[in-house]
């Protein structure tokens, strides 16, 4: 007959506190390993947002630059139009009859290229006010994803300080945009001062050509 052994009470509670011990102890790494898997994942993704919005900036940025240049090329070209009109319009008061009618066709020609000028000067003016609002939307938005992103306050900073400069950016592109219409305002002037001219002096002409 077989006798069976009997262990101690203590024994099988022990054995059941180890099982107890060894099972928290695989909860508690499973619960650090998830959360530096989350913490991996969240900070890449904040890097990836932070990294999109950066380009963003730095896209806004050379817009802005673009846009700039061509506005300054325009006023160049527009200020030589109006320096050689000036020119022309003081010569004009100088200038014999006998004369008059060749320089009367080419202040005609002149101004149907300035016209011409100020048709360009208007879409340039409308494309910039369309651009300059795309880019405060655009900026707008930005604001929007950073202050949800939970970022540093290095990386906040950083970001203020690129906003900060295209903001600057863009109050200087207000004012060119200001100063094209200024100019347009001015170029629309000449214009009319050189159909003046223009009509006084045919009206001049006319009246010599009945006399003789």
């Amino acid at each position: 007959m077989k006798v069976e052994r009997k262990f101690p009470e203590y024994l099988k509670r022990a054995n059941n506190g180890g099982l107890l011990v060894g099972f928290i102890y695989v909860l508690v790494f499973m619960s650090i390993l998830f959360l530096w898997i989350w913490q991996t994942f969240e900070t890449e993704n904040d890097k990836s947002l932070l990294n999109t919005i950066d380009e963003r900036l730095n896209l806004i940025e050379e817009q802005i630059n673009i846009v700039d240049e061509t506005n300054n090329d325009t006023i160049t070209d527009i200020s030589s139009s109006i320096q050689f009109l000036d020119k022309e319009v003081r010569k004009l008061w100088d200038l014999s009859n006998k004369r008059n009618k060749v320089n009367i066709q080419k202040l005609s020609d002149q101004a149907i290229k300035i016209e011409e000028i100020l048709q360009k000067l208007q879409t340039d003016v409308d494309n910039n006010q369309t651009n300059l609002l795309k880019m405060r939307n655009s900026i707008e938005t930005n604001m929007q994803n950073i202050e949800n992103l939970g970022l540093s306050e290095e990386d906040l900073n950083s970001i203020r300080m690129n906003i900060s400069s295209i903001d600057t950016q863009l109050m200087l592109l207000d004012d060119t945009v200001q100063a094209l219409n200024n100019y347009k305002n001015q170029l629309n002037q000449t214009i009319l001062e050189i159909q003046t001219q223009i009509s006084s002096s045919e009206d001049l002409n006319s009246v010599q050509a009945n006399e003789n």
